[in-house]
Order: structure tokens, then sequence, then C-alpha cells
């Protein structure tokens, strides 16, 4: 993909962000830069989406740095049996994207929902 496409791809005014129409309904976190979702439809008992404000690198990367930092705190809570999770990201509905917006999926997983995980094959890059 060239940088071109990219842009394209990835180039969405703050304004469609507020007037997109998400399928997770209403933010549970929200600050300058994010919002963050409870996933409508959870592969786990923990599934959250973020999404950046902005396409800007600096807000893609806050997201990400965020999705990180959550999810380790929730396996890290004591109190808490999950033990793992996923971060993810899908570019265009050809790749399952619900919505033509940058977002990213953080999936928390205990031990028993692990067991029923299927990972996806990674891809080759030639």
């Amino acid at each position: 993909m060239d940088a071109t496409t990219n842009r394209r791809i990835m180039t969405k005014p703050i304004k469609l962000l507020k007037e997109l129409i998400v399928p997770w309904g209403e933010p549970v976190h929200e600050d300058d830069l994010l919002c963050i979702y409870e996933h409508n439809e959870p592969e786990t008992r923990v599934h959250l989406v973020y999404v950046p404000k902005t396409d800007k690198m600096d807000h893609l990367t806050y997201t990400f740095i965020m999705a990180h930092m959550d999810a380790t705190k929730i396996i890290e809570n004591t109190e808490n049996p999950a033990t793992a999770y996923s971060i993810h990201q899908h570019i265009g509905s050809d790749a399952g994207a619900e919505i033509d917006y940058p977002h990213i999926h953080v999936v928390v997983r205990t031990p028993e929902e692990a067991d029923e995980y299927e990972p996806i094959k990674p891809a080759t890059i030639h």
C-alpha cells in the first residue's frame, strides 16, 4: 500500500467521529484524544474498542498505548481471573472492520476463554 492509499483510508476529520454512528453505544470513557466503548458483540467478558478522535499519528499512538496500559492493568488485577489479552486493528471492511475509521480492539481472556480461542494465522508479507 502506498502513502497516498494509506492517507485515503486513514483520513477522517474529527467532525466525522462526532457524527459517526458507532455500533457500540455510548462511550464508557472519553478524553480529549479518544473514546472507549464496550463492544456490543463481545468475544469475551471484556472486549473494549478504543477510537481516536482524529487520524493524526499522535492520536493513534496514544490510543494504542492506552489500550495496552488498560489491558495490562486488567490482567494484573488479582481480583480478575483474566491472564492474557489481544490487541488488534482492522482497516477496511474486507478485513472485518465494523466502521470505516481507525479503532483498536482489546480482548481480555481468562484461561477458559483462551481454550476456546482460535487465533488468526498471520499473513506472510512478500
